[in-house]
């Protein structure tokens, strides 16, 4: 792969990294238990700002709580081709 391929490929991905993240983070998908199934991976979590640890059961448990959280800062890191570490900042 070329350099200018690999920089396009990144790109596409950390939009497609985004979209995802973007999507976790509004209620109407958050707590859509279909989208929470299907969308991220089975052994899914993410790390609250208060230091709690979340995976797609415990989201799911959450339906119906109101989630006041806006995404301001995110960043990705492209660990392999199908892994990416994100990084958010509130």
């Amino acid at each position: 792969m070329s350099c200018a391929s690999l920089v396009a490929w990144r790109c596409v991905m950390e939009q497609e990294l985004r979209g995802l993240e973007q999507s976790l983070w509004r209620s109407d998908t958050r707590f859509d238990r279909q989208y929470m199934e299907e969308v991220p991976a089975p052994d899914f979590i993410e790390f609250g700002r208060s230091g709690s640890c979340y995976d797609c059961a415990g989201t799911l448990a959450r339906m119906g709580e109101s989630l006041e959280a806006h995404l301001t800062d995110l960043t990705m890191t492209l660990l392999a081709p199908d892994v990416g570490a994100r990084h958010v900042r509130q």
